[in-house]
């Protein structure tokens, strides 16, 4: 590499580092934030066995509030995929 070639890349970073946006590398996005503090706040206990039929398990995932000291309230969620081509893990809670 040329004196001057490499001294224009040496330029070039330089000003990419100086000018280059601001944003901390440290920043979540919104879907990581929600993440993080859900799991801050719940446990998760994923696919426990709850019913066996014809060799096939059915599972859910069980999600306890961190600070939970007795028994507290239950939402159940039912992908209602018919059991027989969609997953309980491609359904989502949007």
């Amino acid at each position: 590499m040329s004196r001057r070639l490499a001294g224009f890349v040496v330029v070039a970073v330089f000003a990419t580092i100086v000018a280059g946006p601001r944003v901390a590398g440290a920043q979540l996005s919104e879907t990581a934030e929600f993440l993080a503090d859900l799991s801050n706040q719940y446990r998760s206990i994923p696919n426990v066995v709850y019913h066996v039929a014809n060799n096939h398990e059915n599972k859910l995932d069980v999600y306890i509030p961190s600070n939970a000291t007795g028994p507290t309230p239950v939402l159940m969620m039912i992908h209602g995929g018919g059991g027989s081509q969609a997953r309980r893990s491609r359904s989502s809670c949007e």
